[in-house]
């Protein structure tokens, strides 16, 4: 789901019932493509990343709106 939380902020969040992740992973050492993805996009949003594993696996991207300046 995306949710916009206020008028510049939003929530992304993407969860599953599924086994989720081992004991001890560390997302920043990862070689999964998929979980490199993740913490690339939560970079480029200026994000904060939440990984909850209570039942499966979920994760949340709270970011804001980024405004880039005009191109001429």
């Amino acid at each position: 789901s995306l949710l916009r939380e206020d008028a510049e902020s939003y929530s992304l969040t993407i969860a599953d019932d599924g086994p989720g992740l081992p004991e001890g992973f560390d997302l920043s050492k990862t070689e999964s493509l998929g979980m490199r993805l993740v913490e690339t996009f939560t970079r480029q949003l200026k994000g904060k990343l939440t990984i909850n594993r209570e039942n499966g696996l979920g994760f949340r991207l709270d970011f804001k709106e980024l405004f880039y300046a005009e191109r001429n």
